[in-house]
């Protein structure tokens, strides 16, 4: 009995061991596993970081392409153009995920194809930019024409008030130029989308008028927005004045001093650029001159 006891006592510490020892290799096994986990799912959260910037593009360029789209057949092609370019960018990237099982190398083939998606849609953005300059170069001399004919009906109707209107100073072949910042360089380019306009010009003629006498004016210009609310800033040099004819407050964006000599005046320039706003919104603004304080110009113009 003693003899069994005593082999008993000795297996006590051994069975003590062992347990101790598969204790120590479920502990190590669910630690590693863990780790294992959590690299795992820091991997997936970097991939799929990178694959969402790619998407965001995607959406960018197709809300833009179906925004522009219109009667122009250019355009209309180059932004299909550009549609397919960007689809098949993005097939090329959900291929990379299905076959590319290193994260390093998946990684780095996503941010090659991003690249050059976006250098392509710069080239692309380019060719639409242009295309959107000729078609408001068309509309503008449309516009003008239009204008001059509204200007003559006008002179034919008001023909009996000749002593009062006639001696009003008239703008005649305004001319509207969105500018941006330019790539590579110093100063602005012109540019025909909203998102990248960063000014505005706008240039034009004071017509002869015998009637009216010469010396000092004040011009006004307007920036009425696509939702009719009048652009202005005073620290830039905005302010009010009062119509003498309606008797209303008048608010204007820019103004400038000019003389009148009695002939014609070309090239007379007012600008406006809004400091508070990187870009302008889309849509059709219009743009009012006055000459001491009386219209003389009204034009529209559209940003898109």
């Amino acid at each position: 009995m003693e003899e069994t006891k005593e082999k008993k006592n000795k297996l006590v510490p051994i069975l003590i061991g062992v347990i101790a020892l598969l204790l120590g290799s479920i502990g190590f096994l669910l630690f590693n596993n863990k780790e294992v986990v959590e690299e795992k799912d820091f991997t997936i959260s970097e991939v799929v970081k990178e694959r969402d910037s790619v998407t965001v593009i995607y959406n960018e360029v197709s809300a833009e392409s179906a925004r522009l789209k219109g009667d122009n057949e250019k355009l209309n092609t180059v932004l299909d153009e550009r549609n397919k370019e960007v689809e098949a960018s993005k097939a090329r990237i959900d291929e990379f995920m299905r076959t590319i099982k290193d994260k390093d190398k998946l990684i780095a083939a996503i941010k090659k194809e991003r690249e050059l998606m976006r250098k392509k849609n710069a080239q692309y953005e380019e060719q639409i930019d242009q295309l959107l300059l000729e078609n408001k170069e068309l509309t503008a001399k449309k516009a003008q024409l239009e204008e001059e004919l509204t200007v003559v009906s006008k002179d034919r109707d008001n023909f009996k008030n000749k002593a009062e209107i006639g001696a009003k100073l008239k703008a005649e072949y305004v001319q509207i130029k969105a500018l941006r910042d330019r790539m590579m360089s110093d100063g602005m380019k012109e540019t025909g989308m909203a998102k990248r306009t960063k000014k505005l010009d706008v240039s034009f003629s004071v017509l002869k008028n015998e009637i009216a006498v010469n010396g000092p004016r004040t011009v006004y210009l307007r920036v009425v927005t696509p939702t009719g609310v009048v652009m202005g800033n005073a620290a830039s040099g905005s302010g009010k004045f009062i119509d003498p004819e309606k008797k209303n407050e008048v608010m204007f964006s820019s103004k400038k001093e000019f003389t009148y000599t009695g002939s014609q005046q070309d090239d007379i320039h007012l600008e406006y650029e809004e400091p508070n706003v990187k870009t302008f919104p889309e849509g059709e603004y219009t743009i009012e001159i006055y000459i001491d304080k009386m219209l003389a110009s009204q034009t529209k113009v559209a940003l898109k």
